[in-house]
């Protein structure tokens, strides 16, 4: 077979499948309320046919000491995605000997470093980081991905960058033009951020390209269906909103072409549909959301599963 990414044949190999739930909207820490802690969260996710959590480094250190959630996680047979940033309020600062974030570059680094030292005490599947900010140079996005990516070296890890709002891989445009000048980062990919920055639809052909382009670099996917005014449609099951379910699901399928192509033995994905105010609520009642995301994101798992299934086997 042809490859219409590399150009090259491709033997085409069986990949495995690994989906994560978010803990985001899920537990107190998290803005949810549907279990106590990770204690609470990790057996239901493991019966509900997760291979594991994703949730950012600061829940893990807030809900228990490191032995515990090793352990609970062990026994559980689940595994870890997590996520660092390298400002915000979700950052770990100085309560755990991590610098605290600032607006220069340098203690952008500082904090990356020391946040994915921490998050490999876990051993975890994938390291995930919102790295830098959207109002970096060019020159300086360049200095915080080269530099690093030579923190990942150093520490013998691969870290993943994040397609997201706010960093630097905020818009399909500046992704088109920077990540490409560096072949070796591989990324994840929240396409529903590039909906609402481009202000356009799944279908426009110029976010298709930039998709194309990028899709080589794309290890881990997060599953949530965004619109051209915002990051989350109120409902992604519902007719309204089906057809950009639809529309992201054909990048999603770019994807796993493009990680068949590149040869990896493992694919992964998080629905990650999230709580207030990502998720829309009615004002005239209380405000109640109009979509129950524990059940969105498990329909999107359920079909997404088998949409990655059914695919796969269309490339035999």
């Amino acid at each position: 077979t042809k490859s219409a990414v590399t150009g090259l044949s491709v033997i085409y190999r069986r990949m495995k499948l690994k989906t994560f739930r978010g803990a985001w909207g899920m537990i107190p820490f998290t803005e949810g309320n549907y279990f106590k802690n990770l204690a609470g969260l990790v057996p239901h996710a493991k019966k509900a046919g997760f291979n594991g959590i994703e949730m950012g480094l600061i829940v893990a250190l807030e809900d228990a000491p490191r032995e515990e959630t090793i352990k609970l996680f062990k026994d559980n047979d689940m595994e870890i995605v997590f996520q660092v940033y390298t400002d915000g309020p979700v950052a770990p600062g100085k309560k755990w000997g991590h610098p605290e974030p600032n607006d220069t570059v340098r203690r952008h680094l500082e904090v990356f470093e020391a946040q994915v030292a921490e998050a490999m005490k876990y051993n975890p599947t994938i390291i995930n980081s919102h790295s830098g900010r959207d109002w970096f140079t060019y020159e300086e996005a360049e200095t915080f991905f080269r530099e690093a990516l030579a923190i990942q070296k150093r520490l013998g890890v691969n870290v993943l960058h994040e397609t997201h709002r706010k960093r630097i891989l905020h818009s399909p445009w500046v992704t088109r033009d920077l990540a490409p000048r560096f072949p070796q980062m591989d990324l994840v990919a929240d396409l529903s951020h590039f909906l609402c920055v481009a202000e356009s639809g799944p279908t426009y052909h110029k976010l298709t390209e930039v998709i194309e382009l990028i899709a080589p670099q794309i290890k881990h996917i997060h599953c949530r269906v965004g619109f051209d005014h915002g990051p989350q449609v109120p409902d992604p099951r519902v007719a309204k909103w089906l057809p950009y379910t639809e529309g992201m699901e054909n990048w999603w399928r770019m994807i796993w072409k493009a990680q068949k192509e590149r040869g990896l033995e493992l694919s992964t994905f998080t629905p990650e549909h999230g709580p207030p105010n990502y998720q829309m609520t009615d004002p005239r009642n209380n405000n109640e959301p109009l979509a129950d995301i524990m059940e969105v994101n498990d329909w999107i798992r359920e079909r997404e599963t088998k949409n990655f299934h059914d695919f796969m086997a269309t490339l035999q």
